[in-house]
């Protein structure tokens, strides 16, 4: 071939690339234009809870149009210019998306009328961790709407520190509004799309875009956090941020970063073994390191509470662990079992003891020489929580959403993704009698363990992605 049909040639592929490029852009700022569309209509629902069937249908094609989004990303993009365009997309969408639902009423849960009250007690000088709402202590304070529709009256804070400060700032700046709580939690969330480029530039910049978008759109996420006011975005950006000084060998900030997550929410202490376990393949100098600064950190923002308060944080999570029951799937058989009367909860103890053993079991012979395995083993050990927890709403599965990201949609995990969608299934009986409790579980865990076996079986398997299944699906072998 000559110099300049060769020539030709470079130049009519090159311009075919651009094209495809220009077309995927558009087809993701129609998608994106799409899920905008549909936000606005939750959002015109205003009381979700009373409109329950319509949301959990508008949440559910949400979801299909974020898959499609997902598989128009997916397909390679070699351009640097279209790179930069559909990470610009992502991000605004990003934004337009939150900015919608931060002003969504928060009814499918009575934990913001906690975070308000928590806040509350902070600002005017009071330990949360001392009196329930309805002590007669507190009676000055309780001329406010949300106390008034507040379940758990007779119950203390199960919040920690972290958490409580964000409670506090919160009331300062907005006082009873739920918006305070929601614009921190978003500022959070948008902050974990920030950190979780930088981690996966580091260890996995070919897909940077697939898994920034996992993340940031995912309708789990947003409904649940901007939209209804989960703090979990908080300790997930200290998870996120204790991963990127690792990738760094920044043991010490790594330490302080985990520690914060776990002074946020009480998730992220399920990870420390996985932590350990990783960083004994280095040295146990780094170990040793790791292990010290979270023992210190967390003793400087415990002892004083537990001083003050004594053991009234610690009673109150036992209490949590022992009483509260939603949408659970392994406890739900064990319960069925153990249903003899007993002053002693033994469901209770035998499902959690078998979560200590099969995280044992998945434990002990885990090398996690790489960064990749060890991203994998963290969602399991929350796959396998979730799987025994006696309570599983709908929230909790935001923190399976960025270890999925950095990993990418592949047959290892997609049923933890399937999970994420099907989870919003179990709003219908509790909001609606229509709707039988046993047949929303099935539907929802059903297809996720029948997927985790497959999964399983087919361990040696050559790695396939999302993408690959669909082209596989729609392009069968002879």
């Amino acid at each position: 071939m000559s110099n300049t049909k060769r020539s030709i040639c470079e130049s009519y592929i090159s311009n075919m690339r651009l094209y495809v490029s220009e077309k995927k852009v558009l087809f993701l700022i129609i998608l994106g234009l799409v899920q905008v569309a549909i936000y606005l209509r939750i959002l015109a629902l205003d009381n979700l809870g009373l409109n329950i069937s319509n949301f959990v249908s508008l949440f559910l094609i949400c979801f299909v149009f974020y898959i499609l989004s997902i598989l128009v990303i997916n397909r390679n993009t070699k351009s640097n210019l279209s790179i930069k365009k559909i990470f610009f997309i992502i991000i605004i969408f990003s934004i337009i998306f939150r900015i919608i639902l931060i002003l969504l009423k928060p009814t499918l849960s009575h934990d913001m009328m906690r975070f308000l009250w928590d806040g509350r007690l902070i600002f005017h000088g009071i330990n949360p961790y001392l009196y329930t709402p309805e002590s007669s202590e507190l009676d000055a304070l309780k001329d406010v709407a949300y106390f008034i529709n507040y379940e758990f009256k007779h119950t203390l804070t199960v919040y920690p520190p972290i958490a409580q400060f964000i409670f506090g700032v919160a009331y300062f700046f907005a006082d009873g509004n739920p918006f305070g709580i929601k614009l921190i939690t978003t500022f959070f969330d948008l902050m974990n799309i920030f950190v979780l480029t930088l981690l996966m530039k580091n260890i996995n910049p070919k897909n940077l875009l697939s898994g920034i978008m996992i993340y940031a759109w995912s309708p789990l996420l947003i409904m649940e956090s901007t939209g209804n006011g989960h703090i979990e975005p908080i300790p997930i950006f200290f998870i996120l941020l204790s991963l990127l000084f690792l990738v760094k060998s920044r043991i010490c900030l790594s330490s302080v970063s985990y520690s914060s997550a776990c002074l946020s929410k009480l998730f992220p202490i399920l990870l420390l073994p996985i932590f350990l376990i990783y960083l004994r393949n280095f040295s146990r100098r780094k170990t040793k390191k790791f292990l010290v600064w979270f023992i210190i950190i967390s003793s400087i923002v415990l002892i004083p509470i537990l001083l003050s308060s004594g053991l009234n944080l610690l009673y109150q999570i036992f209490w949590y662990s022992q009483n509260i029951t939603y949408n659970s799937s392994l406890y739900r058989i064990i319960e069925l079992i153990f249903s003899f009367n007993s002053t002693v909860n033994v469901a209770r103890i035998v499902t959690y003891s078998a979560f200590i053993v099969t995280g044992f079991l998945f434990l002990r012979n885990k090398n996690l020489t790489s960064f990749i395995e060890f991203v994998e083993g963290c969602l399991i050990l929350f796959g396998l929580f979730l799987l025994f927890a006696p309570a599983v709403f709908q929230w909790y599965l935001i923190w399976l959403l960025p270890f999925i990201a950095i990993l990418g949609i592949n047959r290892k995990n997609v049923g933890w993704f399937y999970f994420t969608v099907a989870v919003i299934l179990a709003y219908l009986p509790q909001f609606s009698f229509d709707y039988d409790v046993n047949s929303i579980a099935l539907i929802q865990y059903l297809p996720l363990y029948a997927i985790l076996i497959l999964s399983a079986f087919t361990a040696n398997k050559p790695f396939k992605s999302l993408s690959d299944w669909v082209r596989l699906i729609a392009k069968p072998k002879a």
